[in-house]
C-alpha cells in the first residue's frame, strides 16, 4: 500500500514538473516571438536561411521540415530541448546556447555530449582566422579560390594544435556534362571535414602552389564557442553541394555571419572573395599575412635579377652545388640571389619529394643563414580583401554596317579578362553561367549568348618553372568565327599556348586550339592560331589585341582571319567603360562590328 502510494506520489510529482515545463515552454516561445527572435541575424545563421528557406533540407537539422519558417523552426527547437530526454541538447548545442543567452531557460547539461566535448578538446578555438587559397597557375577551374576556418589553441596537456575546417564536394571523373548537372541542378554530397591544418596548408601551398591568406579574426570567446558549437551542428547534418548557392563560400558565410556583424548578403552568387570582403567590411579582421609558394616567389625573384643570374641559380641547384653560389652577407643583391635559390629549391622539392639530393640543398641553405634582419615583402595589392567585386551587370550598344543593337550582360560571379585583373596572379578570365541579352532596332528582345562555363589563363612562361597558358569555352551563340547575323548554335572549344611577359606591363601570347560549332544549318570543327598581346597602360586602362585564323575541317570557312581589339577604362574599382572592335580580314564573309559600353560591379 505505502509503495502504491508512493508510486502515486512520484507519478503526480512528474506530471507537475511535466506541466511546468510546457507552461515554462510556451512562456518562452511566447517571449521569443515578442522579441522577434525568429528574425534575428544570429538564428537565420544557424538555420543557413535567409528567412523564407534554409540551404540545408536533413530532416534532423530543419525540424519543422516541410513547413519551415524561422519561427516555426524556433518554436520546434525549444519543445526538441526540453521534451524531456537530455541528449536532444547534443543535436544543438549552438541553438541551445544562443537561445539560453536570450531567454530565461533552464539549464542542460552539455557535458554529457562526448562527442561535442572531443571535438572542443581536439581543435580549441582561442584563435579562429579565415584562409583563402588563392588561384592555382596550374589549374584554371581554381581561379575562384577556397576558403575555409583555421582554428587554434592550446589542449588540456598544452600542445598547441591548428585545424582546418572545410566543407567540399568531390568532383569525380571527365564526364563534365554529369558534372555539371549533379553540381548545380541535382546536388552533391557535401563533406564536411576537419583536418590538421598543416595538411591543408601543404596541399594549396607546396601541391598546387597557390597563395595562402590569412585573416585573424576579432571574436570573443562566446562568440568563439557558438562558432565551434555550430560547426558540430553542421558534422552531424547531411549537407548537399550546389556550386552556385551552397558552396564552400556560402557555408563558410553562414557560420561567420554568427558574429552578428555581416550584412545582408547582397551577393547573386557567394564566392570565397566575397566571404573575405565581407568579413573585412565588417570590421571582424584584425591582422593580415600571407604565405606565398615557392613558384610564385621564383617568378617574382627572377624578374628582378638578370637571365644569366638565375640560370646559374637554376643549373648550381639541380646539380647540388651550392658550394658555386658564394652569397655575400648584407648585400641586397646577393639577397635576392639567395632568397631565389631557396625558392627554387622548395619549388623542385614540391615536384619531385622523392629526391633525396634536393632535401640535402634546402638544408644547407638553411643552415647558411646570412640575412638574419632581411625579409622579403609580398606586395599587399594582391589582398583579395581590396580587389574588386565578383559580379557586374553591362550595357553596352553594337553595330555592324547600318545596323545595331543593345545588349545588356549579367555576370553572377567572377571577371572578364578586360577588367582590373590586379588582384590576380596573371591575367585571366571566368565566366560561369554568364547571361547576354540585346534588343534590336525594331525593339526586339532575345538571348545573344549564355556561357555556361568560359575560362582563360594567361600564365607567364619562366624558364625556372615553365608556364602553360590555356582556354576552355562552353557557350551557346557568340562563336568568334561567325559573322554577327549568323545563326546561333552552341560552342565547344579549347587551347593551349604560351604568354611571355615582355615587360611589367606588356604580355605576349599565342594559341593553338580545336573547337566544335554546331547550329540548324552547319557544323564546325575548325583548328585555330591566335596571337596577341596585352597592354596595362597608363590611367587605369587595358588594352588586348588578337589576331586568328582559322582552318575548317567540315566546311570552307566563311571567316577565315579576323582581328580584334578590346580596351578597358577603369574609372572607379566599381565601374568601367569598354570597348571593342572585331573584323574580318579574309573569308566569304565580310564585316567590321563595334561595341561600346559600360559595367557596373558589384
Amino acid at each position: 500500500m505505502i509503495r502504491l502510494l508512493f508510486l502515486a506520489i512520484k507519478s503526480g510529482f512528474r506530471a507537475a514538473l511535466l506541466l511546468m515545463g510546457i507552461m515554462c515552454l510556451c512562456s518562452h516561445a511566447v517571449f521569443a516571438q515578442e522579441k522577434h527572435l525568429s528574425q534575428s541575424p544570429v538564428w537565420l545563421s544557424l538555420l543557413h536561411s535567409d528567412g523564407a528557406t534554409s540551404a540545408i533540407s536533413d530532416p534532423s537539422f530543419i525540424l519543422s521540415g516541410k513547413r519551415f519558417s524561422p519561427s516555426q523552426e524556433l518554436s520546434e527547437t525549444l519543445k526538441f530541448l526540453y521534451s524531456g530526454d537530455a541528449s536532444h541538447v547534443c543535436r544543438f548545442p549552438a541553438r541551445y546556447v544562443w537561445l539560453k543567452s536570450q531567454l530565461d531557460l533552464p539549464d542542460l547539461d552539455l557535458s554529457l555530449c562526448r562527442d561535442l566535448q572531443e571535438f572542443v578538446e581536439k581543435a580549441p578555438n582561442q584563435q579562429m582566422s579565415l584562409v583563402f587559397a588563392s588561384e592555382s597557375l596550374a589549374q584554371p577551374a581554381s581561379m575562384m579560390g577556397h576558403a575555409f576556418l583555421k582554428l587554434s589553441g592550446q589542449t588540456s596537456d598544452g600542445t598547441e594544435v591548428s585545424h582546418a575546417i572545410t566543407f567540399f564536394t568531390e568532383a569525380e571523373g571527365y564526364n563534365l556534362p554529369k558534372l555539371f548537372l549533379e553540381s548545380t541542378v541535382l546536388g552533391k554530397q557535401g563533406f564536411f571535414a576537419l583536418s590538421p591544418f598543416d595538411e591543408e596548408l601543404n596541399r594549396y601551398l607546396k601541391k598546387e602552389q597557390r597563395k595562402v591568406w590569412f585573416y585573424d579574426l576579432k571574436l570573443d570567446a562566446a562568440m568563439r564557442q557558438l562558432i565551434q558549437y555550430h560547426l558540430q551542428e553542421l558534422k552531424q547534418t547531411k549537407l548537399v553541394y550546389f556550386f552556385q548557392s551552397y558552396n564552400c563560400a556560402t557555408l563558410l558565410r553562414h557560420v561567420l555571419a554568427l558574429s552578428g556583424n555581416l550584412p545582408t548578403s547582397p551577393h547573386i552568387w557567394v564566392s570565397p572573395k566575397d566571404v573575405v570582403q565581407d568579413v573585412s567590411q565588417a570590421g571582424l579582421v584584425q591582422s593580415v599575412s600571407v604565405d606565398s609558394p615557392s613558384g610564385w616567389l621564383v617568378r617574382v625573384l627572377s624578374d628582378q635579377m638578370a637571365p644569366e643570374s638565375s640560370e646559374e641559380i637554376a643549373q648550381k641547384i639541380k646539380q647540388g652545388r651550392i658550394e658555386a653560389l658564394q652569397f655575400a652577407l648584407n648585400n641586397d643583391q646577393d639577397y635576392l640571389r639567395f632568397s631565389l635559390a631557396q625558392a627554387y629549391a622548395s619549388y623542385l622539392q614540391a615536384e619531385y619529394p622523392d629526391t633525396p639530393f634536393i632535401t640535402q640543398t634546402l638544408n644547407q641553405l638553411a643552415a647558411l643563414q646570412q640575412y638574419p634582419d632581411k625579409q622579403l615583402q609580398t606586395s599587399v595589392a594582391l589582398n583579395p580583401a581590396n580587389s574588386p567585386p565578383d559580379s557586374q551587370l553591362s550595357f553596352s550598344t553594337v553595330g555592324e554596317g547600318t545596323h545595331h543593337r543593345h545588349r545588356i550582360a549579367l555576370l553572377p560571379a567572377s571577371h572578364w579578362l578586360m577588367d582590373n585583373n590586379g588582384a590576380y596572379t596573371q591575367e585571366t578570365e571566368l565566366q560561369l553561367m554568364g547571361l547576354t541579352a540585346y534588343i534590336d532596332q525594331n525593339q526586339r528582345v532575345g538571348l545573344d549568348r549564355l556561357t555556361l562555363y568560359k575560362m582563360q589563363s594567361y600564365t607567364p612562361y619562366n624558364p625556372m618553372v615553365g608556364g602553360v597558358s590555356s582556354k576552355f569555352l562552353v557557350q551557346w551563340g557568340g562563336n568568334p568565327f561567325q559573322a554577327p547575323n549568323a545563326p546561333k548554335g552552341w560552342v565547344l572549344s579549347s587551347a593551349v599556348g604560351r604568354t611571355y611577359q615582355v615587360s611589367k606591363d606588356v604580355d605576349l601570347f599565342s594559341f593553338a586550339g580545336l573547337g566544335y560549332g554546331a547550329n540548324k544549318s552547319t557544323d564546325n570543327l575548325p583548328l585555330t592560331v591566335e596571337i596577341g598581346a596585352i597592354v596595362r597602360e597608363v590611367s587605369n586602362m587595358k588594352t588586348v589585341v588578337s589576331y586568328e585564323r582559322r582552318h575548317d575541317f567540315f566546311n570552307q570557312p566563311l571567316v577565315k582571319e579576323q582581328l580584334q581589339v578590346d580596351q578597358s577604362k577603369y574609372v572607379t574599382r566599381d565601374f568601367t567603360l569598354f570597348a571593342r572592335m572585331r573584323q574580318s580580314l579574309s573569308g566569304p564573309i565580310q564585316f567590321k562590328e563595334w561595341e561600346l559600353g559600360f559595367k557596373q560591379l558589384f
